[in-house]
């Protein structure tokens, strides 16, 4: 044990502690109020209102750059021009489908697909090259039958602004 006073360490402890703020913290204190003095730039995409993923948007899904693509069981090959620069693809369970694949081969992205509803499912969103991108579908039905059918979407060039 210490032989001096338990108010003496106190003190020391104390004074070195101040010692310690006030020379880290004078640097940070002065360096926040220069920073503070500049502009600040939102960036597009906070100035567009973009919100977290889970909470839904009432805005249109076009007005913030995507396009919901609604794929039907039916044809083999859809041809399609679209604005945005990405899109989600949204479809049912048509033959009791397994090992559902989506790839834009233009860009080589498989996308990520994540049942939406029971026998309904959707993607993550996949990004479009500019001009016409290829995606295609692959799935096996019932029997171990390969399904495939190709999405031919035509991204047209954005507005010159």
């Amino acid at each position: 044990m210490s032989s001096q006073p338990a108010s003496q360490s106190d003190s020391r402890f104390l004074t070195l502690t101040g010692t310690v703020v006030v020379t880290l913290g004078l640097p940070v204190l002065i360096s926040l109020l220069q920073n503070a003095k500049q502009d600040v730039v939102v960036s597009p995409a906070v100035a567009t209102g973009r919100t977290p993923a889970s909470e839904q948007s009432v805005v249109p899904s076009t007005k913030l750059g995507v396009e919901v693509i609604e794929l039907g069981c039916g044809d083999k090959e859809v041809t399609q021009s679209v604005d945005s620069s990405r899109i989600r693809i949204r479809g049912k369970d048509c033959k009791n489908q397994s090992d559902l694949s989506i790839e834009n081969s233009t860009s080589g992205y498989l996308a990520s697909i994540v049942e939406h509803r029971p026998g309904e499912f959707t993607t993550d969103y996949i990004d479009l090259a500019v001009g016409e991108n290829q995606i295609h579908v692959q799935a096996k039905d019932e029997r171990g039958n390969l399904l495939s059918k190709v999405l031919k979407l035509s991204r047209r060039a954005p507005a010159s602004q």
